[in-house]
């Protein structure tokens, strides 16, 4: 803060603060390849997935919506457990830290290897004692 003077008669000088100009600070930025802010169901959304119920079911079962988890037995990658994570390439470059990228991956694949996500959690709810892989 700034204290400045002003030039009047001796008896009315009185002393005013004055603050520097503020400088704008900039809105933060996230990069457009890896959007890990958000929630899943903001994610799904963002993915263009419609059944969101049977697919957080499958994502929450599978890695708790973790677009980074691994499975150290399988080496299973992201939020769907694909196995290999590499095959979600196809979806993205940002395969690897985008968990949108991942979620159009896993709709596509839920799309054509069960026809929809309520048959893909159908199946996967079927699976019993340990792993259950969409991807067999």
């Amino acid at each position: 803060m700034w204290l400045k003077t002003l030039q009047a008669p001796p008896e009315q000088e009185v002393a005013v603060s004055v603050l520097p100009t503020p400088v704008p600070t900039p809105e933060p930025v996230m990069a457009a390849t890896a959007p890990t802010a958000g929630s899943c169901v903001d994610w799904m959304q963002q993915a263009g997935i419609t059944d969101m119920v049977d697919a957080s079911n499958i994502f929450m079962a599978e890695s708790g919506c973790r677009p980074t988890a691994t499975n150290p037995s399988s080496a299973a990658f992201g939020v769907c457990q694909s196995l290999p994570g590499s095959k979600m390439a196809v979806s993205g470059a940002d395969w690897q830290t985008n968990p949108v990228t991942q979620m159009r991956w896993c709709d596509s694949y839920a799309q054509s290897r069960y026809g929809g996500w309520s048959n893909a959690w159908a199946f996967w709810s079927k699976c019993t004692g340990g792993e259950c892989l969409l991807d067999k």
